[in-house]
């Protein structure tokens, strides 16, 4: 249950229980100050009437100073509960009303697509590529801010939990391709065991931050797993020294065409002094740039005005054939 739904429940709860005390305050007071009896229903109703602002039907005027000072506390009571409503019930309310509704759950038709989980720097760039190869996807994003974000950025989401199988289950992973997952490597995890949990035969790509994890990852039952901050250190110091070819055997698949991979840029390549932007490396290779390492420093979809330098590896996604293109250009 949502937050503002449990307030509205718990505020309506009280509403309910100082009607009931009132009702039973005046048939008190009426039968000591006034001489003049009210059976319950009758006391219960002169409280829905004082508290709906209907008036007090035959009740009034009461001769006794102390009822009419309990009317005079009990109306000022009234009011406070009427102010109370606006922000516990009605601004939650109006805000559901206008505010833009997230899916809960993927098209019944939805199938051989990729579940990412969930919304980073580094997923945007990916959903891009997703987009311009028309894979279908689904994001599955827990924080309702972020999933209309992206909703409003046309992309397909689903707000739900990505660490649940009924969360997964609503992205239709059964039917799904693959799944990425990249949020902590702590919630990865999670994710990880619940895909495989919902879908044994799936595959699972997680990311981890911190190495000494990827075992665990592993464990949990992730087909590939990678290592942005130490893999592809490692691998900008052996071809910063050695000036080896990038081996795109080692690009990691999603989808049936798709591919990650690291690829340097050596001494001597046309990119090398470029920025990212003058570079036309999407223009004429086709790959989208979801990250790269500039002098030791990873940095996660780099802005255009990045500046290439010998040594600098970048982390593409593309077609077979756009990677080959990008290393006959780095």
């Amino acid at each position: 249950m949502d937050s503002w739904k449990r307030r509205v429940v718990g505020y309506s709860a009280f509403v309910v229980v100082v009607l009931i005390a009132t009702g039973f305050a005046y048939r008190w007071g009426m039968r000591v100050y006034e001489n003049d009896p009210r059976t319950l229903v009758e006391s219960l109703r002169f409280s829905v009437e004082m508290f709906t602002t209907t008036g007090f039907g035959g009740d009034a005027p009461w001769e006794s100073q102390q009822m009419n000072a309990f009317i005079a506390v009990m109306d000022l009571v009234g009011m406070v509960l009427l102010i109370g409503a606006l922000p516990v019930v009605v601004t939650p309310l109006l805000e559901e009303a206008f505010s833009t509704t997230v899916p809960r759950a993927v098209d019944d038709g939805l199938e051989n697509h990729v579940v990412v989980c969930a919304d980073t720097s580094r997923s945007d760039a990916l959903l891009d590529e997703f987009a311009s190869e028309a894979i279908p996807y689904a994001v599955v994003e827990p924080d309702p801010d972020r999933a209309v974000a992206l909703y409003e950025a046309d992309h397909d989401v689903i707000r739900a939990d990505p660490e649940s199988t009924e969360g997964l289950e609503r992205a239709n992973l059964t039917a799904a391709r693959a799944l990425v997952t990249d949020v902590s490597d702590q919630v990865d995890a999670s994710i990880v065991l619940a895909a495989k949990e919902l879908s044994p035969e799936i595959r699972v790509i997680s990311v981890v931050e911190n190495r000494d994890r990827e075992r665990y990852h592993r464990l949990a039952g992730a087909d590939e797993v990678l290592s942005p901050r130490s893999l592809l250190g490692e691998s900008l110091a052996s071809k910063v020294m050695t000036a080896v070819q990038t081996d795109l055997d080692e690009a990691v698949p999603i989808g049936d065409s798709l591919r990650l991979a690291e690829i340097s840029i050596h001494h001597g390549s046309g990119l090398a002094g470029t920025t990212l932007a003058n570079s036309g490396i999407g223009a004429r290779t086709g790959v989208n740039v979801i990250g790269a390492w500039f002098n030791g420093e990873f940095e996660a979809a780099p802005p255009p005005d990045s500046e290439l330098s010998a040594g600098t590896v970048l982390l593409v996604s593309g077609r077979e054939d756009q990677l080959e293109r990008l290393v006959d250009l780095s």
